[in-house]
């Protein structure tokens, strides 16, 4: 279950050992349990505050940072280590990693839509509840917000790709 929650929460298939070493180092099951208790801490104190009170307290504030600051240190730890690489061993498989990579972004896109999309909304709602966002803003900023992600979320992960059959 741990495993799961891990690969679907950074993106990561635990196929090779050392990749699942150094993986436990980084993620032990408590930290990304303690990361998604916070996660979750800080979606319900921004709907409280953006229904309830029409501010942003320094408890949420806080609590966006620390969620901020953590997911970025254990990506930047991933990728110093290179535990987003994942070796292709013919032009078979490699087209089956490409087709998982496509997956994985329109996924991610769809979920961070939503998540962006929400964002946006609440922010104006507890910032100004008398006038909402006019749906030509709703709709450039989430065209920016997904464009922006899925093309570089695209464009990495299939940069991490190893063909093992080419001369390097």
């Amino acid at each position: 279950m741990m495993e799961r929650l891990i690969r679907w929460t950074f993106g990561v298939s635990g196929r090779d050992e050392y990749q699942k070493a150094e993986m436990n180092k980084i993620l032990s099951g408590s930290a990304v349990l303690v990361y998604w208790l916070l996660y979750v801490g800080m979606f319900a104190s921004l709907i409280i505050d953006g229904f309830w009170m029409h501010s942003v307290t320094a408890g949420t504030i806080i609590l966006v940072i620390i969620v901020i600051v953590w997911g970025i240190t254990i990506g930047i730890q991933m990728r110093k280590r290179g535990l987003y690489q994942v070796e292709a061993a013919n032009e078979e498989d490699l087209h089956r990693i490409y087709r998982r990579i496509n997956f994985q972004v329109l996924r991610d896109s769809i979920i961070y839509s939503i998540n962006g999309y929400a964002g946006w909304s609440l922010g104006y709602f507890a910032m100004s509840p008398k006038e909402p966002p006019t749906i030509w803003e709703t709709v450039s900023f989430m065209v920016v917000f997904v464009g922006v992600y899925t093309i570089d979320t695209w464009r990495y992960r299939r940069q991490q790709v190893v063909k093992a059959w080419e001369d390097n």
